[in-house]
């Protein structure tokens, strides 16, 4: 037989191969997506395999998705249409809302709408292709409204999401979304007028262990304004374009992240009493903490917070105890705002080292750690925005104990804890311990 002949056979037959052993790691990946899925179930949300049929080619799964909200459950069904081929699989995605809910639905006009747009339409729809090699790229789109309801004029413009991953974990995400309108139709003495402008969502990354993401991501939008009027009351808000933007990395199994809110300006205008905050920004960091031990903390405190107690589970006890004991550190460093050209801003830094005994359980093993916490605290804020009525009483309180002191045109603080010792401006605080 011809060598080149020999060669193409021999490649046309791996690549056939290596297609279906891809099919059969498709559906690997598919039960271990689920299985996580469901392992997120909690009091608040709910995962069910409703259907689930499979051939060698194709396979149907459906999903009921269950959130409660005040008390009420509202489901969603996610239909994941399953096309396995030896080059690659592709997955069509449909998530309608549950058409159980709409026997809750007293309105006849807004049980119409909702099996209209939700029920007999997708509210999110969309396609997956993953390659042989497992590399993956998702597009989806939500529904799209432009008709009046109730009252009102609904624009809502469609959600557009395109993802891009691999199988070592890695996403490359890009989300645009043009906004909504929400106009009142109502008679001349009553005003409602929500337009939330356009949004761009970005994430460029990989999920750590396949839980924790680690990488940058950022949401940016041009801003929201709502107007609203009756006989008695009028008011109008307005938010200025923000962006939050956070980033985080993995060095030595430990995560360290910042995270950082801007946002242009606030407005407050109620009955013609306006108030303006411009320039704001939060900026945030912590660092130090065993990245698979976070997650897992994290996960026992989204589990303890779904059931409304405060019971501590031994694992969560375990997790937290591990985060003490391996030390972190966590800041504020930058919260600040300007309100009429004058500027208000503070920081805080805190940190644990490293140590054997921290336990959750004991009291004085806690009481034992408070002189090896470091932490540094600073506030200034100019005069007058102290001054101004909202903010008088507390500024005056705090000058009164000497935790604010003049400097030129500010009021200031610095506080700092360090080595068990306590200083305030400067000078030593006695402290009960």
């Amino acid at each position: 037989m011809n060598k080149a002949l020999i060669i193409t056979t021999v490649v046309v037959v791996g690549v056939v191969a290596a297609g279906a052993g891809s099919m059969m790691l498709v559906d690997s990946q598919i039960d271990k997506a689920v299985s996580q899925f469901e392992s997120q179930s909690t009091d608040l949300m709910t995962i069910d395999i409703v259907s689930d049929s499979s051939s060698f080619i194709d396979r149907q799964l459906t999903l009921k998705i269950g959130v409660d909200l005040e008390g009420e459950a509202v489901n969603v069904i996610l239909k994941n249409d399953i096309h396995k081929r030896p080059w690659g699989t592709s997955v069509e995605h449909a998530l309608t809302l549950d058409p159980s809910f709409i026997s809750a639905v007293n309105d006849a006009k807004a049980a119409e709408f909702l099996s209209t747009n939700f029920i007999n339409s997708p509210m999110l729809a969309g396609n997956t292709n993953i390659t042989m090699f497992g590399s993956y790229q998702t597009n989806l789109a939500s529904f799209s409204i432009n008709e009046p309801l109730e009252g009102f004029e609904v624009i809502f413009t469609p959600w557009l999401v395109n993802v891009k991953g691999s199988m070592k974990g890695d996403i490359l995400l890009n989300s645009n979304w043009n906004g909504m309108k929400l106009v009142s139709t109502y008679n001349e003495f009553e005003a409602f007028d929500l337009d939330w402008k356009p949004m761009t969502m970005l994430a460029d990354g990989k999920y750590h262990g396949g839980n924790t993401f680690v990488g940058k991501q950022s949401i940016t939008g041009q801003g929201v304004s709502l107007i609203t009027e009756t006989e008695y009351e009028s008011m109008n808000v307005q938010v200025g374009d923000f962006a939050l933007v956070s980033s985080s990395d993995v060095e030595n199994n430990r995560f360290n992240g910042d995270f950082r809110w801007d946002t242009s300006s606030l407005t407050f205008d109620v009955d013609g009493s306006v108030f303006t905050v411009t320039d704001i920004v939060m900026a945030a960091n912590m660092g130090g903490f065993d990245v698979d031990n976070l997650t897992e903390l994290s996960q026992e405190l989204n589990a303890m917070s779904s059931t409304g107690g405060f019971d501590l589970s031994p694992s969560l006890i375990r997790t937290g105890n591990k985060a003490l004991q391996d030390g972190f550190s966590f800041g504020l460093s930058e919260v600040s705002a300007m309100v009429d050209g004058k500027a208000a801003k503070m920081s805080l830094e805190a940190s644990l080292p490293a140590n054997q005994v921290a336990d959750i359980g004991n009291i004085f093993s806690l009481m034992g750690l408070i002189p090896t916490v470091f932490a540094q605290a600073d506030l200034k804020i100019h005069k007058d925005i102290a001054e101004m009525p909202e903010l008088s009483e507390q500024m005056f309180s705090l000058m009164m104990m000497g935790a604010l002191i003049e400097e030129n045109d500010d009021y200031v603080l610095s506080a700092s804890f360090e080595n068990g010792a306590a200083t305030l401006n400067g000078q030593p605080v006695p402290l009960p311990f």
